[in-house]
């Protein structure tokens, strides 16, 4: 596997490039959006892993293209920020607080038993063969370090961790779509062996049902309006409750009211950078409980041949 390639990097890009370039394919192969990406996902995290360090690139750009190391990526710590429909309309900025906490690296050595791997082989003569079994190191409980903290370590003040706190500002743009994942990285569960990476924070946005719209495609909103039977005839002001840009319709312009019909208002749904989505509305006919003696009957009959609609 080319390092290069799988990140889609130049062998001269600089590390701000490698990366924005892992960033960009980390997001776009992560397994909780991809999930038929989960190994092309492992790649990208081998590759970043040795790219993204001084001396292992430099190690691989000298010949170490068949470089196999034992990397081990920790998990990613997955949060939801919900937010309206309103939001959607308009956009909004989120701010939140998050943590991290690393283990003291002044504080922390491998196991002597394991030599920070974590297992134990024992080899089992069988005649002519021989077995190697691997057991959890009993001394370290398959962690490969020890933690001593230290009451004069200047780096944890003896904790034997460090906590790093951090406020960011998601800006959500208008007509973000449902499930949209934002990633910090690193900020994800961290790492322990020499050989593990930390993990990323994954953070996915939640869209809440709205009670009078219904979001269809990702620009368009479905809103129902009641009538009775004589305003689908005669029309009706109708408010819709379109959040802060609310605005009053006649239905008279739509004609007799068809219930099995969509009825579009152009350009009155989301926005986003591009353009404009639509608002379509859905007519729900309340109809009258009574049932029509013969005059009625021709009346009514007689009104609808004066207007051609028999």
């Amino acid at each position: 596997m080319d390092y290069y390639n799988t990140l889609q990097v130049s062998r001269d890009a600089t590390e701000e490039e490698i990366k924005k370039a892992y960033k960009k394919l980390a997001l776009m192969y992560h397994p909780d959006k991809n999930p038929s990406s989960a190994e092309k996902f492992k790649q990208i995290n081998e590759a970043y892993t040795v790219l993204s360090d001084k001396s292992k690139r430099d190690q691989y750009d000298n010949g170490g293209h068949n470089l196999t190391l034992p990397v081990i990526k920790r998990n990613d710590i997955h949060h939801v920020l919900n937010i309206t429909l309103e939001n959607v309309y308009y956009g909004i900025s989120k701010k939140f607080k998050i943590s991290r906490t690393k283990i003291c690296a002044m504080c922390k050595s491998n196991c002597n038993t394991c030599k920070g791997s974590g297992q134990i082989a024992h080899h089992l003569n069988l005649g002519i063969f021989s077995q190697i079994i691997s057991q959890t190191c009993t001394h370290c409980n398959g962690n490969g370090i020890h933690i001593t903290p230290r009451p004069d370590c200047v780096k944890c003040k003896g904790n034997g961790n460090t906590t790093e706190d951090r406020v960011v500002e998601i800006d959500i743009p208008k007509g973000v779509e449902n499930n949209k994942m934002y990633m910090f990285e690193e900020w994800g569960e961290q790492a322990i062996r020499e050989n593990e990476i930390p993990g990323n924070l994954m953070i996915t946005v939640s869209v809440a049902a709205h009670s009078h719209f219904v979001r269809q495609d990702k620009l368009n909103l479905l809103h129902q309006v009641e009538l009775t039977l004589a305003e689908t005839f005669i029309g009706k002001i109708v408010r819709i409750p379109l959040f802060e840009d609310s605005f009053d319709i006649d239905t008279k312009g739509f004609g007799i009211i068809n219930p099995n019909k969509l009825y579009t208002l152009y350009n009155k749904g989301i926005g986003d950078e591009t353009k404009k989505g639509d608002l379509h509305l859905r007519f729900k006919v309340i109809y009258p409980e009574k049932t029509l003696n013969n005059s009625e009957i021709a009346l009514l009959k007689s009104t609808f041949d004066q207007m051609n609609l028999l």
